[in-house]
């Protein structure tokens, strides 16, 4: 009655048997299936997570874009249509949630910022996506100082009653604090803002960031030295500064020879006065002098230290407060800090200003062209027609009449408002950090910020380090530094059996490139028939290496016999000292020899070698025990190199 599928060819256990390890031979595959449908769910799993979380990010990005974009453009609106202060003010909102927005558009994107990093060289814009996350913490960071500022400048732009800079004067006074959380939010934007090169992002945006890179690390030490603005501004009473109108075309300490000074008072933020004259005249034969330096006494023939070689010491704290002493004996005026200019500072500070015109020169004043024409007003001054060769005393009364006539046009400039002020901030900040212009004030906590960005014109030797500053001194009455040339070759060695100091060796190239054969060095105190007569000449030189506090003179090749000293230099330095003379054309080399103090070792070596004010760019070559020869050209204040 049953039908039944059965192999009578083999027992019924057998049958059993087999079925069996079929269904074991299965059961390891639906547990492979099992773990695949798991991890497949969890992968897909994470893929929804991911997206999701991608998606909510860029949404919260876009959005925070989106309100970025909205409040820029009424701050950017406003500020082209409104010179009304009241209507700034008015933006503290708009202002305050730009910030909000960026900061949000940085923290949403922060994930993304090694992805972003990893397309550096990959596309065409693969610069300008890596370097986002630098861009996106620089704008966080100045966005939220925006802010700060529209807060804290409220009360002085709607200042109704008196100057608004003593409503300036009452926020700075009252908010310490502040200030210096902006300063170190500045700090933050300017290494964001150096990370990125500029050079290399799309070229619509390269050009603005240069800009804003050539200005961002004073943002800084500016708001950190907020609270010492009042003083510097004569809030309180009037402040009067010295400049000294150094001719680097004649090298001396700080930076060239001081031609000519100017008592520049400010009251109350504006330029109240400015008293400018040859700084020859800055003497009085009815005053008792120091005896002058020995080899200032030497080799410039002054037996006492008056006004114009008041720069002698490289250091301007020192000079500084030496030039204010022998300017207050003379003229009865207090000084408080002193500011020195030189020819490259005119040429750049002109050139900002887009050109200056002056009574008496027909042409156009520019960067270009303003040292020419100092030239040629100092062989023809203005208002007579004394030359060197006809009328001499009328010339020589005459000579530097120009100084005051620029002066007073680049300050009526300055005053007009009528320049881009961008320019002419970049132009100065540029003057300040190559050393062409140098400022030492009466003032400890300003002084603590220009010090800390190399503008207080300083020697800044490091404890613990090596150090090295090259300072030549013109005492031939000429002006040949405008066509000599310098380089440094420096090398340091350790003994074999690491037993001892460190052996250093200095060696300076001086190229004077103007050839004129036949020519007798003369070291008479002379004018000649033009300015450039003066540059055609030997160079006289008093030569000083300053280097660590304790070091070792060995020996000194190039210079006069008679002439070679080592003594504790400023700020805490050695200096070694020498004399040679060049004749036009040549090629002349100085080689110091010395020891390092024993502290300089070679595991944690680091030097600071410091380029002289006024001197131009410096080439530096070196090669520190058997590390890889080095070479840069100093073109700031100063080279600071680890050996890592």
């Amino acid at each position: 009655m049953f039908a039944h599928n059965i192999d009578l060819n083999e027992p019924s256990g057998a049958s059993v048997t087999k079925t069996s390890t079929v269904q074991q031979a299965k059961e390891p595959v639906h547990q492979l299936n099992r773990v695949q449908r798991i991890a497949v769910w969890i992968l897909s799993a994470l893929l929804v997570i991911g997206v999701g979380w991608f998606a909510y990010k860029m949404v919260r990005i876009t959005l925070y874009g989106w309100n970025a974009y909205q409040n820029s453009m009424t701050i950017l609106s406003t500020a082209r249509n409104s010179a009304d202060s009241a209507d700034l003010v008015a933006l503290q909102p708009e202002m305050a949630q730009l910030a909000v927005a960026v900061a949000g558009i940085e923290q949403q994107a922060r994930p993304f910022a090694p992805l972003l990093r990893s397309l550096q060289g990959w596309t065409p814009y693969g610069a300008t996506l890596a370097a986002g996350p630098d861009l996106l913490v620089a704008g966080a960071e100045l966005t939220a100082i925006g802010a700060d500022a529209f807060d804290l400048l409220a009360p002085v732009l709607t200042a109704e009653d008196g100057n608004p800079l003593d409503a300036l004067v009452a926020v700075v006074d009252a908010n310490p604090a502040r200030f210096a959380a902006m300063a170190e939010r500045a700090a933050r934007a300017n290494t964001a803002l150096l990370a990125v090169p500029a050079e290399q992002i799309h070229p619509a945006l390269s050009g603005p960031l240069a800009q804003v890179q050539s200005l961002s690390p004073m943002m800084s030490p500016s708001m950190q030295a907020a609270q010492a603005v009042p003083d510097l501004l004569g809030m309180r009473r009037p402040v009067t500064y010295l400049i000294l109108f150094q001719n680097n075309h004649e090298l001396r300490g700080t930076g060239g020879f001081i031609s000519a000074a100017g008592a520049l008072t400010i009251n109350r933020g504006r330029i109240e006065d400015l008293v400018t004259e040859n700084a020859y005249d800055v003497f009085s034969d009815t005053l008792e002098y120091s005896a002058a330096p020995d080899a200032m006494q030497k080799y410039l023939k002054s037996e006492i230290l008056v006004f114009r070689d008041a720069n002698w010491s490289p250091d301007l704290p020192t000079s500084g407060r030496t030039a204010i002493q022998l300017y207050e004996q003379v003229r009865d005026v207090e000084i408080d800090g002193v500011v020195t200019v030189d020819l490259n500072a005119v040429e750049l500070i002109v050139d900002a200003l887009g050109g200056i015109n002056i009574e008496g020169v027909e042409e156009t004043i520019t960067g270009a062209n303003v040292v020419d024409i100092i030239k040629e007003l100092w062989g023809n001054p203005l208002d007579t027609d004394a030359t060197t060769n006809t009328n001499w005393s009328d010339w020589y009364d005459s000579r530097k009449d120009f100084v005051p006539v620029l002066a007073g046009a680049m300050l009526d400039r300055l005053e007009s408002r009528n320049f881009n002020f961008m320019r002419v901030v970049a132009a100065g900040t540029e003057a300040l950090d190559n050393r062409s212009i140098q400022i030492w004030l009466d003032n400890p906590q300003a002084m603590a910020q220009f010090a800390a960005v190399g503008w207080d014109g300083a020697l800044r030797p490091v404890a613990g380090a090596d150090y090295l500053a090259l300072v030549d001194t013109n005492v031939g009455f000429n002006k040949v530094n405008a066509v000599v040339t310098r380089e440094i070759s420096y090398t340091v060695t350790w003994p074999e059996n690491e037993d001892g100091p460190a052996q250093a060796t200095a060696k300076i190239t001086y190229v004077h490139p103007v050839a004129k054969p036949g020519h007798v060095c003369d070291d008479t105190p002379r004018y000649g028939d033009t300015y450039d007569d003066m540059i055609e000449r030997c160079y006289f030189n008093y030569i000083r290496l300053y280097v660590p506090r304790n070091s070792r003179l060995i020996s000194i090749n190039g210079v006069e016999e008679d002439s070679v000293s080592s003594r504790r230099g400023e700020a805490r330095t050695q200096v070694f000292t020498g004399y040679f003379i060049m004749k036009p054309g040549s090629v002349h080399t100085v080689t110091f020899t010395y020891e390092l103090p024993a502290a300089i070792e070679e595991e944690s070596y680091r030097i600071i070698a410091q380029r002289q004010s006024g001197s131009g760019p410096l080439p530096m070559r070196w090669q520190i025990g058997d590390g890889q020869a080095e070479r840069t050209v100093i073109e700031g204040n100063w080279l600071d190199w680890t050996n890592d």
